[in-house]
């Protein structure tokens, strides 16, 4: 038999209005009476009929998510942890779809998540979907929120990270403690605005403090993957009759390579070279523990779930763009040097 509210409002001796409100976490209910009905709602095996709210209220109380698969990169697996935490607690869920940059699949995927009547759609990290194709999902009343990629349509909101700031953060750090040969290992920037501003960040602030980095010092690799920071590592010991006397690595998982080949070398870290990671995803769980620079996540979460939902109630007009600035986790890769 299916339990209704109104079974639930005769067996804890409310109204059925009161168990609505707190059902729907909306209004005020006292707590005595908000713990009885919950009480009562776990004791009868009740489950909300979120479709027929839907349909009453034209609220679906789910929110679409576009997500890069990378399958060895943490940082959008724990995004999107997060992204689903935050929503949970406002009500919604996550309707998450894995995208591997194709444009044809992508495209069914927006189509798919519109036909399940989604009242937002959040973009995590590189889309193959075109201006065209936000601009389309926009002109269907769906609201748009891009996060760490922005996009050029108006009315898509964003969550940003200061890329530039964090390497930026990452060499200041290295020089505070008396380094001054740094070499880089990153992701190409060649068609990526957020790498871009990882490598100038980089190279202006040594620059700034009047060093330079040799071409060896300084290798790219295509994804973030634990075999490609590997290899990196291995041509820059190949290639390098010095090695210098730190590393920045613009991302946890090319770090943990990295570890790898100075490990096989016999290089030890920090004694030997220092190291210092970006986006605090493996770094607390290698060895030794990394030095990185947290992207805030959590907060980013926080902002794109709550930016898709006022969006979606249409509570602000414009578009909304907000950039979070890194902060510095310090370990024990990175050691002062006269």
């Amino acid at each position: 038999m299916n339990v209704t509210i109104s079974d639930i409002a005769s067996a804890s001796g409310v109204s059925a209005s009161t168990v609505a409100r707190v059902i729907n976490n909306n209004g005020y209910v006292s707590e005595e009476k908000r713990a009885l009905v919950l009480q009562t709602i776990q004791k009868l095996g009740y489950v909300p009929n979120r479709l027929a709210s839907s349909l009453r209220n034209n609220r679906r109380y789910f929110i679409g998510h576009i997500l890069p698969v990378y399958v060895e990169n943490p940082f959008f697996s724990r995004l999107c942890t997060e992204i689903n935490s935050k929503a949970g607690q406002n009500g919604y869920h996550v309707l998450t779809t894995v995208t591997t940059l194709n444009h044809a699949e992508e495209r069914a995927m927006l189509d798919a998540l519109l036909g399940l009547m989604v009242d937002a759609i959040i973009f995590s990290g590189e889309t193959a979907s075109t201006d065209k194709d936000i601009e389309w999902v926009l002109s269907q009343g769906i609201p748009v929120v891009m996060v760490e990629r922005p996009r050029r349509p108006n009315q898509v909101d964003a969550v940003l990270f200061d890329s530039y700031q964090g390497a930026s953060l990452a060499v200041n750090h290295l020089v505070s403690k008396g380094h001054s040969k740094i070499g880089i290992i990153s992701k190409s920037f060649s068609t990526s605005s957020v790498e871009s501003k990882r490598y100038f960040g980089f190279t202006n602030t040594m620059e700034e403090h009047g060093f330079q980095v040799p071409q060896p010092w300084q290798q790219a690799v295509e994804d973030y993957t634990y075999e490609n920071g590997k290899r990196a590592m291995e041509k820059m010991l190949h290639e390098s009759s010095e090695l210098p006397t730190a590393l920045f690595v613009t991302s946890d998982v090319l770090a943990c390579g990295v570890l790898q080949a100075l490990y096989e070398a016999g290089i030890r870290v920090p004694e030997d070279i220092s190291i210092i990671g970006f986006d605090n995803t493996l770094s607390a769980s290698c060895s030794p523990k990394l030095s990185s620079i947290e992207m805030q996540l959590e907060e980013a979460a926080n902002l794109a779930v709550e930016m898709a939902i006022n969006r979606s109630k249409k509570k602000y007009p414009g578009s909304k763009a907000v950039t979070l600035s890194p902060v510095l986790v310090e370990r024990d890769s990175v050691r002062t040097i006269c």
